[in-house]
Parts: C-alpha cells; structure tokens; sequence
C-alpha cells in the first residue's frame, strides 16, 4: 500500500491553472525539520527537494541552485547523482531575487563529477536551449 487515501486523489489542474510561472522572491520553503526522527534507527533519513525539473518529450533536466558556499548534503548528492544516469542535471551557483544572479553552471556526471558547463545567465540559457533543441531532435 502506498498510503495514499485514494478517495481523495485528484487531477492536478489544468495546465493553463498553472500558469504564470512562480515569481515570489518570499516564497517559504519547506522545511522537513518535523520528520526528523520518524525513522528510529534512522534518525537522519529526510526527504530532499530539487529546485528546478524541465521536462520536454519524456526527458528530464533537473537543476539544484546552491549559493556561493552552500554546502550540499550527502543525501542531496545521492539523488542527484543517481537522477545522473537517466536525466541531465545541473548545479547553478547563484540564486534569484529580483533578477539572477547566476555564477557557475556545472553538470553532474553519473560518477557524481562535476562538468563545467559555463557561467552566468547566458550560458545557462544556452545550455538548456541546447538541451531542447537535442530533445527535440530525439538526441535525449
């Protein structure tokens, strides 16, 4: 059982409900600090979150934002390395306020290395217009 009272799943809305894309700068984030615990004989066994999914024809990118000197966790690292073999995923050095402040983009490896991919808001833009365009073409 995946315990999920399923008289009470519905559709997510429409897609058009979900449109504008997320802008709030103060958007709270979740913090999972209550689960700590929930697994006795593994007290640090905690959900994680990815900050950014694309998903174009059935493949996926994922992108993790880190600050300047944020450390990730070792769970963190795990899924991303893992999400690595089946899907493209990035690290973006920076964050978004008002406007992006973006410094290095890097791409994770299924070996969980990091591959330098550029810097800034351009490349980012580039990289992922390049990973459409690949998808597009059934290159992904």
């Amino acid at each position: 059982m995946d315990g999920c009272n399923r008289s009470h799943v519905r559709k997510i809305g429409t897609v058009k409900s979900m449109i504008p894309a997320m802008r709030n700068a103060n958007a709270p984030h979740i913090d999972f600090g209550f689960l700590r615990g929930f697994i006795p004989s593994n007290p640090y066994f905690m959900p994680s979150n990815i900050d950014m999914v694309l998903e174009r024809r059935g493949a996926f990118l994922f992108g993790e934002w880190k600050r300047e000197d944020e450390e990730m966790k070792q769970g963190q690292k795990i899924l991303l390395t893992a999400l690595a073999w089946h899907h493209t995923v990035i690290i973006i050095t920076g964050y978004v306020d008002d406007k992006p402040h973006i410094g290095l983009i890097q791409k994770v490896t299924p070996a969980g290395n990091l591959t330098l991919i550029g810097e800034g808001k351009d490349d980012l833009i580039s990289f992922l217009t390049g990973w459409y365009v690949e998808v597009e073409r059934g290159i992904l």
